[in-house]
């Protein structure tokens, strides 16, 4: 659900509800965290739309920003370099100030013609680094799309590319245009991880962690990316698009109306096969050890999503199974046992799943073996007898 969406270029909070032209109210009394969190952003440097705060004559607060831009679109309004720049400079500067946006999708970032960039709606962000010289502290909930490990320390523009990139690059059909997009969107990138660098060195870290490393390797092979980063990038933006939607899908809906979080993970191996022959073939050492780190980020990834659907297929099958238990001891309890047809019915189900799980192995099994493996076990979800 999106709040307080752009409507022209103007976007209205009033009282305990907030209004949106497209969306209607919503109970949701966050102006006064809005307005502080944007005033600490705009001190630290970034570009915040203006707002202006004002009461009724009831005394509720009333509150308005004006953009000096609009929502990106490939045709009536495509982002260019100056925009890329002044993107890269507002994340640094979140960054650095210790802010993580936590909403950085389509509906909250405008570019102007100028190539001015701003970014609002701060009601959801929150403070990532808890003092200058320790080491960042991350919310357990911390990108609950998509999760990094440790090293990969909490950035504005990994939320950026989860949350805006991919839909931006999918609208993107020439492929010329989107591979010198995603050189231009990297390019620009560079200076951004060498600034970052700075950063951490400053605020206490050894240039060998592997925090500093990953941020210095990133800066090197962005400055001029070859065609596999642009295209191990291009992949990447594709999968994280879909694991964003399936993510916010289970929050409504059962995973076992479709297939599509088979598909994540036979994508996700795909992509770590890709990350090694691009390694075999790469000229450049900065570039293998790259992809050496986006190995490691990927399996994480693997790893949490499927732990992620195990949970949510172990506990929908759970509730059916319950549910089905009670409504048979209601209505037909001579009948209702814990082996009837329909209880052992979903207890295959659920165990079936569970049972894929465990057989999946990234870490001893090839990825050959273990897409065979999610084959099958698509082949027998589509079965009717299995059902």
């Amino acid at each position: 659900m999106k709040i307080g969406m752009q409507t022209g270029f103007r976007t209205s909070f009033r009282g305990h509800y907030t209004y949106s032209k497209t969306n209607g109210y919503f109970d949701y009394d966050g102006n006064t965290a809005e307005v502080h969190k944007a005033q600490k952003a705009r001190s630290a440097k970034v570009d915040v739309p203006k707002y202006d705060v004002e009461s009724d004559t009831f005394g509720v607060k009333k509150i308005d920003y004006v953009t000096k831009g609009k929502t990106a679109d490939i045709k009536t309004n495509p982002i260019g370099r100056q925009h890329l720049k002044n993107l890269f400079k507002n994340l640094y500067y979140l960054d650095k100030a210790g802010i993580y946006h936590d909403e950085l999708d389509r509906d909250h970032i405008f570019f102007a013609e100028n190539g001015a960039v701003e970014l609002d709606y701060f009601r959801h962000s929150y403070d990532f680094i808890k003092k200058q010289n320790k080491p960042l502290l991350k919310k357990t909930d911390y990108l609950s799309a998509i999760r990094m490990p440790d090293f990969a320390m909490p950035s504005n523009a990994i939320n950026f590319e989860t949350l805006f990139l991919p839909n931006y690059i999918d609208d993107i059909r020439d492929p010329v245009q989107k591979d010198d997009f995603i050189k231009n969107y990297l390019n620009e990138k560079s200076n951004y991880h060498q600034k970052r660098v700075d950063m951490l060195l400053g605020r206490g870290f050894d240039p060998l962690d592997k925090t500093v490393q990953y941020e210095t390797i990133q800066g090197e092979v962005f400055k001029n990316p070859t065609r596999n980063v642009v295209n191990y990038t291009k992949l990447k933006s594709e999968l994280f698009k879909k694991l964003d939607i399936l993510y916010n899908r289970y929050e409504t809906e059962s995973p076992q109306e479709d297939l599509a979080y088979f598909d994540c993970l036979v994508d996700i191996l795909k992509l770590r096969k890709n990350i090694k022959i691009s390694s075999l073939s790469s000229q450049d050492k900065n570039e293998t050890k790259y992809f050496a780190f986006e190995d490691e980020i990927l399996n994480k990834i693997f790893n949490d999503f499927s732990k992620k659907t195990q949970s949510q297929i172990s506990r929908y099958y759970q509730e059916d199974i319950d549910a089905m238990y009670d409504d048979g001891l209601e209505h037909s309890p001579e009948y209702c046992t814990d082996d009837d047809e329909y209880t052992r019915k979903y207890k295959t189900k659920r165990k079936f799943f569970l049972d894929l799980y465990s057989e999946i192995d990234p870490d001893n099994k090839t990825t050959e073996e273990n897409i065979a493996i999610i084959e099958n076990a698509k082949a027998i979800f589509n079965d009717d007898y299995f059902w």
